[in-house]
């Protein structure tokens, strides 16, 4: 930690160094706020979380200088790191690898938000996401300043690496400035798509995340996790190995995790730091896949199961759970009806008495149905009623 006073780690002299398991964090210097490299002795970084380190110049979380030997960056997580001028994330002068590793959320005032390349750069199965640059500057993911097929992108993933406030569809992460670039089975952002790459193929661009939606077992959404969804077009589509100047450059056999790469044995490896490795056993109930998908999600209703089976009875529409029914013509979703008697369409009717045809046959002048007598006091019900009048 270096107390936002100094510069934690300090790498120099003609041994090899290998660093490894801590984070290193707090830092505020020149040239790399948190580690600054000037060895010859050649430099392994691994399993180190380097965070929240500020450089004046260049560098924010690490700076390779010149004339050092090759550095390795494996399975790191470099973030929220920032710098006064170039290189928010790494700042490598020198030749350097860097696989398996995530690196994001760090700014760079000028260029080169996540990296800049100003040597030799062997990018491997790492994610470079969410970094940036001021408005107007350049390669909010990595920018560029090398010399002849100097960089070498393989099976990466870029994602929403912007200029300015926020992303807008259609920014590039990359900006050349010098160098050749040769990359191979890439996820680049879409407006990337003008790239000069001297040599590859196999590369996406796109702006669709694909990451998918992780949670704890609170269920609540766990953030910057990288973890490719169950669609991602990032999902299989790296490549083994590659060859450039007779030298040939393989996937990392293990992922950030720690996991096997690939998975399952025998496919292409994933683009990005992270191998997909979904246990759908292992999901909270009610979940169908691992992008935390529901059948209502999938199937537009809880009527089904996550195989898309109805789990209720079909109406005669063959709707699950719907409520379509068969009219008495047998026609599902009719308005035909049965009549009082009984027939379909029929036209006999109840009447006033509650007899069904009856016609209102049992209802006397005065409305009253079933009445044992005339309403009419002068009118005689049978003819031997007789009328006395008193007088």
């Amino acid at each position: 930690d270096g107390g936002g006073t100094g510069r934690p780690v300090t790498i120099t002299g003609s041994s090899a160094v290998t660093m490894k398991g801590f984070s290193i964090t707090n830092g505020l210097a020149e040239n790399g706020g948190g580690v600054n490299i000037s060895s010859t002795g050649g430099v392994i970084l691994e399993n180190l979380y380097i965070y929240s380190n500020q450089a004046t110049d260049n560098g924010g979380g690490v700076f390779i200088s010149e004339n050092s030997a090759i550095t390795t960056i494996n399975s790191c997580k470099i973030y929220n790191n920032v710098c006064v001028d170039s290189g928010g994330g790494i700042e490598n002068q020198d030749s350097t690898i860097v696989q398996n590793t995530l690196i994001y959320n760090n700014e760079a005032q000028t260029d080169g938000g996540g990296i800049f390349a100003a040597d030799v750069l062997i990018l491997t199965n790492s994610t470079l996401a969410y970094n940036f640059t001021n408005d107007g500057r350049y390669g909010p993911a990595i920018d560029i300043g090398a010399g002849l097929d100097s960089l070498l992108l393989l099976n990466n993933i870029f994602y929403h690496n912007y200029s300015g406030n926020s992303f807008s569809d259609g920014e590039g992460g990359i900006y050349i400035w010098d160098g050749r670039l040769v990359a191979y089975n890439n996820y680049f952002q879409s407006g990337d798509n003008n790239l000069n790459i001297s040599r590859g193929s196999g590369n996406i661009f796109s702006d669709v995340d694909p990451f998918g939606i992780v949670q704890d077992e609170t269920l609540i959404t766990i953030n910057n996790h990288f973890t490719l969804s169950d669609s991602s077009s990032a999902n299989g589509t790296g490549i083994s190995s590659v060859t450039l100047n007779g030298t040939t450059y393989t996937a990392p056999s293990i992922d950030y995790n720690g996991a096997v790469r690939p998975q399952p044995a025998g496919t292409n490896p994933d683009m990005g730091a992270i191998e997909y490795n979904c246990n759908i056993s292992l999901l909270p109930a009610g979940y169908c896949d691992c992008d935390m998908n529901t059948p209502s999600d999938l199937f537009g209703s809880e009527n089904y199961d996550c195989s898309g089976n109805c789990i209720l009875e079909n109406d005669c529409a063959g709707v699950c759970g719907g409520n379509a029914t068969e009219d008495c013509a047998e026609v599902c979703g009719g308005n035909a009806t049965e009549d009082c008697t009984g027939l379909c369409n029929g036209n006999a009717v109840i009447d006033d008495c509650g007899d069904c045809n009856g016609n209102n046959a049992n209802m006397n002048e005065c409305g009253v149905c079933y009445a044992q007598y005339s309403c009419n006091p002068f009118l005689l019900s049978n003819e031997k009623d007789t009328i006395s009048l008193k007088t």
